[in-house]
């Protein structure tokens, strides 16, 4: 009887030291086409198409759900957002609101912040927030229109 447990616990030891059998992925990821050339922070779903602006390149429009891709926008700022229907972005002089790419943005104004700093803008509905670390959080419902 001592020798079938000193075996049992034997054969346990062994089954519990050998790896896990490999599952199958639980999703699987497909390339696209693009869009290369810099670091993006986010990707924006806007008016059916998906939006991914590229810092220090520009923002990137697929209408194919990213079977390919077109520079719509060079270089027009960073931290680009959507809030309600509206496109914002950050460009040297401050928070600009587009209804979409192609067309000219409008200058909504500076954000508050201090001068080495910046802040990121979060989508919240109708509500534009505006959180600056260390500083705190701004809201905007009029989102500069």
């Amino acid at each position: 009887m001592t020798r079938l447990v000193c075996l049992v616990a034997v054969v346990g030891v062994l089954l519990a030291a050998q790896p896990a059998a490999q599952r199958a992925p639980l999703i699987r990821w497909q390339p696209t086409s693009g869009p290369l050339g810099g670091e993006a922070d986010s990707i924006l779903v806007h008016a059916g198409q998906l939006v991914v602006p590229l810092h220090d390149v520009g923002a990137w429009r697929s209408r194919d759900r990213g079977k390919s891709w077109q520079l719509v926008t060079e270089r027009e700022g960073w931290g680009m957002t959507k809030a309600g229907p509206d496109l914002f972005v950050f460009k040297r002089q401050g928070l600009h609101r587009a209804a979409d790419l192609g067309v000219p943005w409008v200058m909504c104004g500076a954000v508050p912040h201090p001068r080495g700093t910046y802040g990121r803008l979060i989508d919240a509905g109708e509500t534009v927030f505006y959180f600056v670390m260390d500083v705190g959080l701004f809201r905007s419902r009029d989102r500069c229109a």
